[in-house]
C-alpha cells in the first residue's frame, strides 16, 4: 500500500512521532496530510500564542479547526481590535481550550467574563499580573453561577504578582472553582502579620489579602488542594505552622522560593505535618541550614523533586541524609558549596571555594555519601552548578552511583577537568542534557577520551602550562618587572599521535547518543580538533559554544553537517567564526530557530542573506557587536523573515545601544 492510500487515522498516528516543527512542515505536503495534522490528539501539548493587538481576527476561525487545547494571549489592551480578538478567540477556540493564559494583560472584568463563558472545559487559568482585572474589585460580583458552570473542571489557578488581590476576590474565584487543586499566589501582597489574631477569625478583607483567610480556604478545601505556591512572599514561621496544622490537608507540592522571612523552625513544622509532599522548592532561601534539610530527609520519604539552591549553610553532614530520599527524581543543589566539603577538611567552605576559583590547588573532595550511596537510583535530573569545591574524584564517584542520570549541570565547577568528561561519557549512557559552562580546565582531550599524560603527547613546561599569567602576591608567577601576557597556551598534539590515541579510546563524548542539550560556554581550551570529532549527535537540539575563542569555521561547518536536529545554536564571541559557518548552519539545519552570533565581528550581510534564504523557521537572532552587518542587510532580513520574533542589535554598528524588533506574529 502506498502512502497516498493510507487512512487519515494512520497518517495522524505517524505524525505523533515527529516534533512540532516537523509536523508543521509535513502538514504543508498535501491536503490529506493537512487533514491528518488536525487530529486533536496531536495538539494536546502544543501552545498557540496570539499577540492580540496585531492578530487578524478574521483568521481565528482557522485556528479553531485545530482544536488546540492550550492558548496564550499576550499584549492585551483596551483597543477595539483586542476586544474583537478576545471575542472571536472565545467563540472559535474556547470550546476546546483546557489551558488559558492572560499573563500580564490589561483586560477588564466584562471582557474576561464574556470570554471564559465560552470555555466550558478549562482546566488551567493563568491570570498572573493582570492587575487591571482586579483593580475595581467587582470581578465575579455578578453571574457567579454562569462562571461556576464553566469552571467545573478548573484545577489550576495562577494569581502571581497581583497587587490588588484581596480576601474577597480570592474567595470569589475559589468559590466558582469547586475542583481547584493547584493555587499559586507568588509575589502577592499577603499580610502575614495578622496570622492567628483571634479577633480576625471569620473576617474577610476587601482591600488586602491575609494569611488567616488563606488558612480558612485550605480548611474548606483540605481534601482537594494539593499544590500551594507562596514564593517571593513574606511567609513566616508562624504562617507555615498554621498551614501545616490544617486538618486533613495533604499537600503534594509546596513552592517557597526566595521567602526570606521563614526559617528552619517553620520548614521543620511544615514537613513534619505534610509528609505526603512530592515537590519541595525553597530555592534562594539562604538562611535555611542543616536543620531544615535533615527534617526534609527524615519526613518526606515520598519526595520526588527537591530544590535547595543557594542553601549556602548546608554542610556535608546534612547532605549525607539525602540517601533517605529514595524516590527523588530531581535535585537542585546549585551553590551549595559547603555540602561538597569532604569529611576531615579543616578550611572553611568559603575560603576553599575562593582558592578553587583563583586556580589554587585544594585538597581532594569526597562526594557526600548521600549522593554517592547508590540509593538514589531514581534520580534523573541533578544540578550542582557553582559548587566550586566539586572535583574530578567527586564527579567520577557521582557518575558511578547515578548511572540513570538524564541531566547533569556542572556549570562553574571550576575544579572539574577532562577526567570528569571521561567519566560522564563512560558511565551516563542515558544523558540528554549536559552543562559544563565555565569549566575552564576542560580540553580537547576530555572530549576525545584521550589521556593527555600519554607518553606520545609532549607536556608543556612549567612556565607555559597555565592558560594565562595571574595577578597574585607571588612574584614567581608574573615575574618581578614583567607584565602579564594573557596569551592562551593551547596544548597541541600531532595528527598521527591523535589518530592513534583515538583508535584506542572508548570513552569519547560521542558515546552519549541520546544527548539533546550541550553547553560548553567559556571552555576556552576547546579547539576545532575536539569539536569536529566528537559533537555528532542525531538528536542534539541545543548547542552552546559561546566564549570559545579557539573554534573556527572548520569545526562549526562539521557541527552543522553532523547534527541535523539542531534548532538552537550559540556562538557569541567566537571571533574566528565567519560567514562560511553561518551559511553552512542555515543550509544544513532546517530546524534552526534560535541563533546567537553576538560579537562575531567577521560576520557580514552574506550571513543575513543566507538566513533569509535557508532558515525560514528562525525566530530569535542576536547580531549584537557584529560590526560587518549593515542596516540595509537588517532591513532585508526583517522584510523576508515573517516569523522572526526577536532581533537584537545592541551595541552593533547600526541601531541604538539596545534595539529589539518585534514583528507581528501569532
Amino acid at each position: 500500500m502506498s502512502v497516498e492510500n493510507l487512512p487519515t487515522e494512520l497518517l495522524s498516528y505517524m505524525l505523533r512521532f515527529l516534533s512540532l516543527s516537523d509536523r508543521q512542515e509535513a502538514a504543508l505536503t498535501c491536503k490529506r496530510w493537512y487533514q491528518a495534522s488536525l487530529d486533536p490528539g496531536l495538539h494536546k501539548d502544543t501552545i498557540i500564542t496570539i499577540r492580540a493587538p496585531t492578530a487578524p481576527s478574521s483568521q481565528l476561525h482557522q485556528l479553531g479547526q485545530r482544536k488546540s487545547a492550550n492558548l496564550v494571549l499576550s499584549h492585551i489592551d483596551s483597543s477595539s481590535n483586542c476586544l474583537t480578538v478576545l471575542r472571536e478567540t472565545g467563540r472559535h477556540l474556547g470550546p476546546h481550550l483546557e489551558s488559558l493564559s492572560l499573563k500580564g494583560s490589561d483586560v477588564t472584568s466584562a471582557v474576561f467574563m464574556d470570554m471564559v463563558s465560552n470555555c466550558p472545559n478549562l482546566q488551567k487559568l493563568d491570570l498572573s499580573r493582570c492587575n487591571s482585572l482586579f483593580m475595581s474589585g467587582i470581578l465575579l460580583s455578578k453571574n457567579q453561577e454562569q462562571i461556576a458552570a464553566c469552571f467545573q473542571h478548573l484545577t489550576c489557578l495562577n494569581l502571581d504578582g497581583i497587587r490588588y488581590l484581596s480576601d474577597t476576590l480570592l474567595n470569589r474565584l475559589v468559590a466558582v472553582a469547586p475542583n481547584l487543586q493547584r493555587l499559586s499566589l507568588a509575589s502577592c501582597n499577603i499580610a502575614f502579620e495578622v496570622v492567628l489574631c483571634p479577633t480576625s477569625e471569620g473576617r474577610v478583607s476587601m482591600s488586602y489579602l491575609t494569611v488567616s483567610n488563606l488558612v480558612n480556604i485550605l480548611k474548606e478545601r483540605a481534601t482537594k488542594i494539593k499544590s500551594l505556591n507562596l514564593s517571593h512572599t513574606g511567609v513566616s514561621n508562624s504562617a507555615l505552622k498554621a498551614i501545616a496544622a490544617v486538618p486533613n490537608l495533604q499537600l503534594e507540592e509546596i513552592y517557597l522560593r526566595k521567602c526570606s522571612s521563614m526559617g528552619n523552625e517553620g520548614v521543620k513544622a511544615l514537613v513534619e505535618k505534610q509528609t505526603e509532599l512530592k515537590v519541595f522548592d525553597a530555592n534562594g532561601c539562604r538562611d535555611l541550614s542543616d536543620t531544615a534539610l535533615l527534617a526534609i530527609c527524615d519526613n518526606l520519604l515520598m519526595l520526588k523533586e527537591l530544590d535547595i539552591q543557594d542553601w549556602v549553610q548546608v554542610s556535608t553532614y546534612a547532605a549525607e541524609s539525602l540517601s533517605c530520599l529514595s524516590q527523588l527524581v530531581r535535585l537542585n543543589m546549585t551553590n551549595c558549596h559547603k555540602a561538597m566539603l569532604g569529611p576531615g577538611a579543616t578550611s572553611s567552605g568559603k575560603s576553599r571555594a575562593l582558592r578553587a576559583r583563583n586556580g589554587e590547588r585544594v585538597s581532594p573532595v569526597k562526594l557526600p555519601t548521600g549522593l554517592g550511596s547508590g540509593k538514589l537510583a531514581n534520580l534523573r535530573d541533578l544540578n550542582l552548578s557553582c559548587c566550586m569545591l566539586l572535583d574530578d574524584d567527586a564527579v567520577i564517584g557521582l557518575t558511578k552511583s547515578l548511572p540513570k542520570l538524564q541531566m547533569i549541570d556542572l556549570a562553574s565547577c571550576v575544579a572539574v577537568s577532562d577526567a570528569s568528561v571521561h567519566a560522564i561519557s563512560k558511565n551516563l549512557p542515558h544523558l540528554q542534557k549536559l552543562r559544563l559552562a565555565w569549566c575552564k580546565k576542560i580540553t580537547d582531550f576530555g572530549l576525545l577520551g584521550v589521556d593527555k599524560n600519554c607518553p606520545s603527547i609532549s607536556v608543556p613546561d612549567e612556565a607555559s602550562k597555565y592558560s594565562s599569567d595571574r595577578f597574585t602576591r607571588s612574584h614567581s608567577n608574573i615575574g618581578f618587572f614583567k607584565g602579564p601576557s594573557f596569551d592562551e597556551k593551547i596544548q597541541k598534539v600531532s595528527e598521527e599521535a591523535l589518530e592513534s590515541l583515538k583508535a584506542k579510546s572508548e570513552i569519547s563524548l560521542s558515546m552519549l547518543t541520546n544527548l539533546r542539550h550541550l553547553d560548553f560556554t567559556a571552555c576556552a581550551h576547546l579547539t576545532d580538533v575536539g569539536i569536529k570529532d566528537t559533537i555528532r549527535f542525531q538528536q542534539l537540539q541545543v548547542l552552546n559554544l559561546s566564549l570559545c575563542p579557539n573554534i573556527s569555521d572548520a569545526s562549526i561547518m562539521l557541527v552543522a553537517l553532523n547534527n541535523p536536529s539542531l534548532g538552537e545554536v550559540h556562538l557569541a564571541q567566537c571571533h574566528q567564526v565567519t560567514d562560511q559557518s553561518i551559511i553552512t548552519l542555515a543550509q544544513c539545519l532546517p530546524r534552526l530557530h534560535h541563533l546567537d552570533i553576538c560579537g562575531c565581528d567577521q560576520v557580514t550581510d552574506r550571513s543575513l542573506e543566507a538566513l533569509t534564504k535557508y532558515a525560514p523557521r528562525l525566530k530569535h537572532l542576536n547580531i549584537s557587536q557584529c560590526v560587518g552587518v549593515t542596516s540595509e542587510g537588517i532591513d532585508n532580513l526583517q522584510a523576508s523573515l515573517y516569523g522572526l520574533q526577536t532581533l537584537q542589535l545592541g551595541h552593533s554598528a547600526v541601531g541604538a545601544p539596545t534595539a529589539f524588533y518585534m514583528p507581528n506574529y501569532f
